[in-house]
């Protein structure tokens, strides 16, 4: 692991107009005190810590699809090089608390000089179980047929290896693996772009159950089931009470299924929204904590983006509990393409305004809804993988995946370590305590120096008095 050391930053962004105020001090203004910075306002902080591997390699693609289980953080890796096979991937194992490596899980195949591609990929642990997807597994060197691998954790050592039937390594597919789940003697995999039959009917997507007692596949649902248009069937897998969740990403529902019948057990439907049915991408990304899931919707069709949101279902009345768009509305940036969520914080990355400006992560209050603050990369750079890669969150911890990454000194991707209890302090400046540092704050200083209230005191000596004017200046400038 590379050892950045503690980079925590805050900062309010402020309105940079000319503040002027009558008060017991006369006129005051702040046109050549206060400094001006950007218009929005959020608490923002960035990574206090950053994780690469100890053998980091450029192309590595670290950071694809972090996972946080029992105290250790799982991050795939689908370009790192396995005996010198560039793209065949790895999964790495990290101490949630140390941030220190522990252990590098990867695959092996027949022949073994052809070992698996996009290894990493997708990530599912459960029970001493670790499932890992290789989205471009090719043991035969002619297609992309795609593959899963189940492995006992901590050993490593690898139990099976999960194939469409329907072709298996000579059918090419190469999604399948896109998705991993676990549910007690189920291994479930999808493949979003998949066909139902060898012969390609149906090119929607599959969702395939394998037992894991006798190592074969079960059954394989197809997106025949939904209406006509919708495709990616299986793009996110996630689970609840021992029930299998599938999103479409271009679907207006999601699915819950028994892993042993694989019936259909009801839908979550896509609460109203004004976009057209064939632009409907409900399910681009699942979260799911306690009870609560967190669904998004980053609209995207053809190079050109729409609204987009982020719900939360109460899952025992299957209910909405409310709906989070960006404000001020920029939700045309890819707004949830990659969410996470526990019982306090809730993430979701998106572009910055003009597609030029590169990524953010934004923070919500998850009980509230509220906006907390935002995650700063490393770099504005639009190709870095920050939109993309995975979030995993473990308490007040955020890890951020950022797979294409230049601003470090190993090559390759990293985890990008995050303390949001940092977002929760308070900008002294910030007056009339709305979030955002404005004319506002200084009109609402004047009034508590005059009602001798305690937003008076900034400089924090217990009294309010003239000394204070020049604290609060100081407090504005430095944006908190």
């Amino acid at each position: 692991m590379a050892d950045f050391g503690i980079i925590r930053t805050m900062r309010y962004t402020k309105s940079g107009q000319t503040l002027n105020q009558v008060s017991a001090f006369g006129i005051l203004s702040c046109s050549a005190l206060c400094s001006a910075l950007p218009t929005y306002a959020q608490p923002q902080i960035s990574p206090y810590a950053i994780i690469q591997p100890t053998d980091a390699v450029e192309g590595n693609d670290f950071g694809l699809s972090p996972v946080v289980h029992d105290g250790k953080l799982y991050v795939g890796a689908g370009g790192v090089q396995n005996a010198g096979n560039a793209g065949t991937g790895g999964v790495y194992v990290f101490d949630v608390q140390t941030l220190a490596q522990e252990k590098y899980i990867h695959a092996t195949t027949s022949p073994p000089n052809l070992p698996p591609e996009r290894f990493g990929q997708s990530i599912a642990v459960q029970d001493g179980k670790l499932l890992v997807g290789s989205r471009e597994d090719d043991p035969v060197s002619t297609v992309k047929a795609g593959a899963a691998y189940l492995f006992e954790y901590p050993s490593g050592n690898q139990i099976a290896r999960y194939t469409q039937t329907n072709g298996g390594d000579n059918w090419p597919s190469p999604s399948f693996g896109e998705g991993v789940a676990l549910i007690g003697d189920v291994a479930v995999v999808s493949d979003p772009n998949g066909a139902w039959t060898p012969t390609g009917g149906g090119n929607k997507g599959t969702v395939n159950f394998y037992d894991i007692s006798s190592g074969q596949q079960v059954e394989s649902l197809n997106a025949r089931y939904a209406p006509s248009g919708h495709f990616s069937f299986g793009e996110v897998l996630a689970v609840w009470n021992n029930q299998l969740i599938v999103a479409y990403d271009t679907g207006n529902s999601i699915h819950f299924y028994d892993p042993e019948t694989h019936e259909l057990l009801y839908e979550i439907a896509q609460p109203g929204y004004p976009v057209p049915s064939h632009l409907v991408f409900f399910g681009t990304d699942l979260a799911v904590f306690g009870d609560t899931l967190v669904v998004s919707e980053a609209a995207y069709f053809y190079e050109e983006y729409f609204p987009s949101a982020v719900h939360i279902f109460d899952l025992n009345t299957r209910e909405l509990i409310r709906t989070i768009t960006i404000t001020p509305d920029r939700g045309d940036r890819a707004f949830g393409r990659r969410i996470a969520a526990n019982d306090k914080y809730l993430i979701t990355k998106l572009y910055k305004p003009g597609f030029s400006g590169g990524a953010m992560a934004l923070v919500y209050d998850t009980a509230t809804g509220e906006q907390l603050g935002e995650l700063l990369p490393l770099t504005d750079d639009l190709h870095n993988g920050f939109v993309y890669d995975g979030i995993a969150i473990d308490g007040d911890t955020a890890f951020i995946g950022n797979s294409a990454i230049a601003e470090l000194p190993n090559p390759g991707g990293a985890i990008l370590v995050y303390d949001l209890s940092q977002l929760g302090a308070t900008c002294i400046a910030d007056t009339n305590g709305d979030g955002v540092l404005s004319p506002a704050d200084f009109s609402a200083w004047v009034a508590a120096f005059n009602a001798m209230a305690p937003e008076c005191d900034q400089n924090g000596d217990g009294a309010c008095s003239p000394a204070d004017f020049s604290a609060w200046v100081a407090n504005f400038n430095a944006g908190c």
